[in-house]
Formats: structure tokens, C-alpha cells, sequence
């Protein structure tokens, strides 16, 4: 399975169960999901992530008070195209308050610890709505 399928699949499912309200919803098991999900869960964004009985899918707890913010994600980077910034770059185009996940060669980061550390890398995802 590509990346881009794998990252696809995490973010649609954590968008649908958050436009519904639901608490959980599982996301397959592969190193990539654990990472992101992990720097969620570093971040607060989630409340937990735990194997499923089969152990074949992680079952995510979404924070009620972060459904808003995940309702909205959308993919910036896909397989054919990525989309890499410099920490200039991102300090330009994005504020330290915004939402947004990069993969670097340092592993993945969210917002608060992009500007902490001054990484630049590919922007994977983030909740930004262009109108």
C-alpha cells in the first residue's frame, strides 16, 4: 500500500467520524498510521490509540473538543506531487497556531514543535480552508 493511500485512509476517516461526532474510529495498522497517530496523541489532538482484538486496525479516541478542527483536514502533499517547505516557508504561510502536520527526515511533527524546532519538510495534511 502507497503512502499516499495510507495517509488518504487515516485522514478521510478521522474527518467522517468527526463531521459525525463519533468518539472512535479504526484506522489500519501500519508503521506510517502509528507515526502520525502518535504525533497526534503527543499533541492532545487524540485522546488514545490502542489495538483492535484482531490487531489489525488501531482503534482512535477522538477528543470532543478537537472535532471541529479535525472535520476540516485535507491532504496537501499526495505520491504525484509533494509539497516540501522550507521553515521559512512554513513560517510564512502558516501561523503557530494553525493545524498542520509535516514529515521531515527527523520523523513526523505537528505545529507547535515545527516552529520549536525550526524543520522544514513535506506537508502532509492540515485543516486550512481556502474560500
Amino acid at each position: 500500500m502507497t503512502v499516499n493511500l495510507k495517509l488518504n485512509e487515516l485522514v478521510s476517516g478521522i474527518k467522517n467520524s468527526a463531521k459525525q461526532n463519533r468518539g472512535q474510529v479504526l484506522i489500519s495498522k501500519n508503521n506510517f498510521n502509528k507515526e502520525i497517530l502518535n504525533c497526534l496523541y503527543r499533541n492532545g489532538i487524540i485522546s488514545s490509540f490502542t489495538f483492535s482484538d484482531d490487531r489489525l486496525f488501531f482503534i482512535v479516541s477522538l477528543k470532543l473538543k478537537n472535532l471541529p478542527e479535525l472535520s476540516n483536514l485535507r491532504i496537501v502533499s499526495s505520491s504525484s506531487r509533494r509539497i516540501y517547505m522550507s521553515f521559512k516557508q512554513i513560517s510564512k504561510n502558516y501561523k503557530n497556531t494553525d493545524f498542520f502536520i509535516v514529515s521531515t527526515s527527523k520523523g513526523i511533527f505537528f505545529t507547535n514543535e515545527v516552529f520549536f524546532l525550526g524543520l522544514g519538510g513535506v506537508i502532509l495534511f492540515d485543516n486550512l480552508s481556502y474560500n
